[in-house]
This record gives structure tokens, C-alpha cells and sequence, in this order.
């Protein structure tokens, strides 16, 4: 939280982006550890590459995921 003014409090988060990112990265984690492979040698695509879709891409980047592959359907047109 910051203080605008004296007397306007502003969040700096974003609770449905960030909290998605966080439930993607908990799943990659856990899906990475089934199939036996560190996250360095994943291949993710992100279906979306909106607000949530790009909190993810740079989430699972700090975790430190291979290969990531934002898609918008404005780039398949």
C-alpha cells in the first residue's frame, strides 16, 4: 500500500493477476516434480498474453521456468 495526498491509500497489486500467477506457479512446481524434470527444461505456452497472462510469464520466469511462450490471438491474425 502507498499514501497519494494525506488521505488516499492505493494498493500496488493486482490480487487476480498476482494470485493467478502464484496458482499457475504452484501447479508448474508440482507438475514439474511428477514428470521428473527441473524447471529449467520446461516448455510452457500461455494461452493469453493479457495482465494475468503476462503476471504469469514473469512469475514463472522468477521461478525459473526454460521456455515460455505468450500467445494472443491478436498474433495469429
Amino acid at each position: 500500500l502507498r499514501l497519494v495526498g494525506s488521505e488516499m491509500c492505493i494498493r500496488d497489486s493486482h490480487d487476480d493477476q498476482h494470485g493467478t500467477a502464484i496458482i499457475v506457479g504452484a501447479a508448474v512446481i508440482n507438475s514439474a516434480k511428477l514428470i521428473g524434470k527441473p524447471l529449467s527444461e520446461l516448455e510452457i505456452v500461455i494461452n493469453g498474453a493479457g495482465a494475468a497472462g503476462i503476471a504469469i510469464a514473469k512469475f514463472l520466469m522468477l521461478l525459473g521456468v526454460g521456455n515460455i511462450i505468450p500467445v494472443s490471438y491478436t498474433h495469429l491474425t
